[in-house]
């Protein structure tokens, strides 16, 4: 069974594995402006539970883990690790259209469209038999399931898991 796991996360070895920007001159401003500077951290590190357990299914299925990352280079990257497929796609932009998304709310007035065709166009190129969605509130992927049809989807409501750690 081909499996898709779609979701959001970081840790060190997915950064590693992808181009992102060095936010030099994000950061530059976040210093004039007093602000925290931008950085990539771990996130959503439940998700790393899942992809452990999914390595010891993949002489059964086939895992591909969709998720949109912030500051990539280019718009989708994928690689294959330990028996998974893990494609990316790109989540915010440069600063100046990060500015504008924020100062007018234009990604909420278009309902994360962007994201969400950006997720359903990998998913869609996979064609899996079922679809895992861990953590529908968030519409950077959630959104992709408007865009995709005729296919099982499993949500797992992320909100339960955020509590455990």
């Amino acid at each position: 069974m081909k499996i898709v796991f779609l979701c959001q996360f970081s840790n060190a070895e997915i950064r590693s594995r992808i181009k992102l920007n060095k936010m030099t001159l994000r950061n530059r401003i976040c210093q004039l402006l007093k602000h925290p500077l931008w950085n990539y951290n771990d996130s959503d590190i439940w998700v790393d539970d899942f992809i452990e357990e999914f390595k010891k299914h993949t002489n059964e299925h086939e895992f591909h883990i969709v998720a949109h990352h912030r500051g990539m280079k280019c718009k989708f990257e994928s690689f294959e690790s330990d028996s998974i497929s893990y494609h990316f796609y790109k989540s915010g932009a440069s600063l100046f259209r990060d500015y504008i998304n924020v100062k007018f709310r234009l990604l909420e007035k278009t309902d994360y469209r962007i994201y969400g065709k950006r997720a359903a166009k990998i998913i869609n190129s996979i064609n899996p038999d079922v679809i895992c969605l861990c953590g529908a509130e968030n519409p950077q992927y959630g959104s992709a399931i408007f865009y995709l049809k005729e296919k099982p989807i499993f949500l797992i409501p992320q909100t339960f898991l955020a509590n455990y750690y």
